[in-house]
């Protein structure tokens, strides 16, 4: 399975996401046409799929580790009607279709994914520096995280994350993780 590492800019904004099981990007607004970094964004949702894991970074730590989950037949969907299309639209007009509200950011939140815990999300970061010296060889996209709202790892480096991840929280009985 494939992972996604998402960057994000609070500690408040990841226990939200893991406690509702539910992330959504939050856009630029579209100036008329979607630009190249909206597209990559919208591209990288469309080849989400359950089974695939999903991480958060903060801080230079990354936290995880989740599962995409299957509801109704996917598990990425649009947040609202025509959330694909390069308009401005104004909150009120598609509040009462939202599937996920944060308020008025929503309508540049245009999808969502869902997941949940698996087997936990795990309140024990793990340092950037600390997982790619983990398995130096398996992390290549992981080294170009950088100014990006998340990216796609491969099931190698995917796999080589979530090792170290369950290796730092082996302890379970000492470990804490989101509930």
């Amino acid at each position: 399975m494939a992972g996604y590492i998402i960057n994000l800019d609070s500690e408040s904004a990841m226990t939200m996401y893991i406690q509702n099981g539910v992330y959504s990007t939050k856009l630029s607004p579209p100036k008329g046409r979607w630009q190249t970094h909206h597209e990559g964004t919208f591209a990288d949702y469309a080849t989400m799929k359950p089974g695939d894991h999903i991480y958060f970074f903060l801080l230079r730590r990354i936290y995880g580790i989740g599962i995409l989950t299957e509801v109704c037949g996917d598990c990425k969907f649009l947040n609202y009607p025509d959330a694909s299309t390069p308009e401005n639209f104004d909150y009120g007009h598609v509040k009462r279709s939202l599937l996920w509200d944060e308020g008025e950011e929503s309508i540049n939140q245009r999808w969502i994914c869902l997941f949940k815990p698996h087997p936990y999300f795990f309140t024990n970061g793990i340092d950037m520096d600390d997982v790619l010296a983990s398995n130096p060889h398996h992390f290549r996209m992981l080294r170009a995280f950088w100014k990006v709202s998340f990216i796609k790892v491969d099931d190698d480096e995917d796999q080589a994350l979530m090792d170290v991840i369950l290796r730092a929280n082996q302890d379970v009985d000492q470990v804490q993780y989101y509930v």
